[in-house]
This record gives C-alpha cells, structure tokens and sequence, in this order.
C-alpha cells in the first residue's frame, strides 16, 4: 500500500528472515531494502549504520515497532529505526496505517476481496542537525507517540 501511494521511490528496512522468501526477496532488493538481523546486535547496528548512509540515495520506510501488531494496539518503539534516521539527518514522516490487520490476523480463513485500509501522514519531523544521542531518539519517539495518538483520535469512516 505505501509503495503505489507514494510518487517517490522508497526502500524498507526489514527483518533478514525475509530476504529467505525467493521473490519477495528479489523485490525488495531491487526497491532498495536494507536486511537487518535483529538477533545479532553488532551486525544489525552495522546494518543501520548502512542504511543511514544510504538513505541520501532515497526513502527507508521503517516500522519503528519492529514488528506488525497483532491487536491494533501500539507496541513498544525500537530505538534502532529513530537512531538511523538521526544518524542520517533524516525527515520523518510518520505515517498511521489503519485496518490493515484485516488481511491477516482478524481476516476470516479463506476470506476472499478488498480490504479497506487507510494511511494518515503526518507532518515531518526534520532531525537535520540533530546530534545521535538517546535525547535526539526520545524526542523522535515522543513526536511518533503524539501521531499515533492524534490518528487514534481520528474518526474512523463507516463502511
């Protein structure tokens, strides 16, 4: 759903296990995905350190939380994703998705058709000059917590 709503090119950062799947994996090669190992430390730090470079190159999209959320609730918020974007003087632009849980944990067993899901963006967060230090990742992550909040807010549309 982001890749065909944005009108610029973006990557992602996604969990090494994936990179397994043979034509998923293809594919997020060539949009510019960046593998991240989250069971070796010092690896997956080398690995943000790269995409942190990179990421003049284009757009990383990252899941802060590091994982889908099964209920719909906000789970805890990773540091590694805010330290990149701090490290690479990135803007943020922190996107609410909603519902997409339908087509997976609350979609009925062979349940079949469109999934109405909806992308809230809201305004950037520029962390240019920002130096890469836990108080630069906490006021990133504080921004997050206001957008998911403000989303959670939001009025959704009856069906």
């Amino acid at each position: 759903m982001l890749v065909s709503s944005l009108e610029a090119k973006v990557g992602f950062v996604a969990k090494k296990e994936l990179s397994r799947i043979p034509l998923l994996a293809y594919w997020m090669r060539e949009v510019g995905c960046v593998f991240i190992d989250r069971s070796d430390k010092s690896g997956a730090r080398k690995s943000l350190e790269m995409a942190a470079a990179a990421l003049g190159n284009g757009s990383l999209v990252v899941f802060p939380e590091g994982t889908r959320s099964k209920t719909g609730e906000l789970l805890p918020i990773k540091s590694g994703g805010l330290r990149m974007a701090v490290m690479a003087h990135a803007q943020i632009i922190p996107v609410r998705i909603r519902n997409s849980r339908n087509g997976f944990e609350a979609r009925a067993p062979g349940a079949r058709g469109p999934i109405h899901v909806q992308a809230r963006f809201f305004a950037p967060l520029d962390t240019e000059g920002w130096p890469d230090e836990r108080a630069s990742w906490q006021k990133v992550k504080t921004y997050l917590e206001e957008c998911w909040l403000e989303g959670e807010a939001a009025v959704e549309p009856q069906e």
